[in-house]
């Protein structure tokens, strides 16, 4: 089995390929809006104040604003790191084997999951969802 000759387009237009949202890209992504919604909220209060749910109105701190801006930091960083790292699974019918992908900023990394001389079966198992909308 030649991994390798998955880096060919032809070849990985062929393939099957199942993105993942796995744990880190999740903590990415909660991260980068994390970041963003926080930077909006400290630089609105660092350049225009707050108003309380009573009506008053406080007056603006600059001492939020380098705050703020380190959260934006914060977000764009994750939002890059978010663009940069991918995980999937790829099916190669021309193999008759599952592959496991991840990349890191260019970098890949594949491993064998399976292949078809060890599969001894298929099985299915199905499950009931009260108010499923099967349409």
């Amino acid at each position: 089995m030649e991994l390798g000759r998955l880096d060919d387009p032809i070849v990985r237009q062929q393939c099957v390929e199942l993105r993942l949202l796995n744990s880190l890209r999740g903590k990415l992504f909660l991260a980068c809006l994390g970041g963003f919604g926080l930077s909006l909220l400290l630089l609105k209060d660092g350049y225009f104040g707050m108003t309380s749910s009573s009506g008053r109105h406080y007056s603006p701190d600059p001492a939020c604003i380098p705050w703020g801006f380190a959260s934006a930091g914060v977000g764009v960083a994750s939002l890059i790191l978010l663009l940069c790292t991918g995980s999937c699974y790829l099916i190669d019918p021309a193999e008759r084997m599952l592959c496991h992908e991840n990349s890191y900023f260019g970098w890949r990394r594949r491993r064998v999951v399976f292949a078809a001389d060890e599969i001894l079966c298929v099985t299915s198992e199905a499950k009931y969802q009260i108010g499923a909308n099967f349409n």
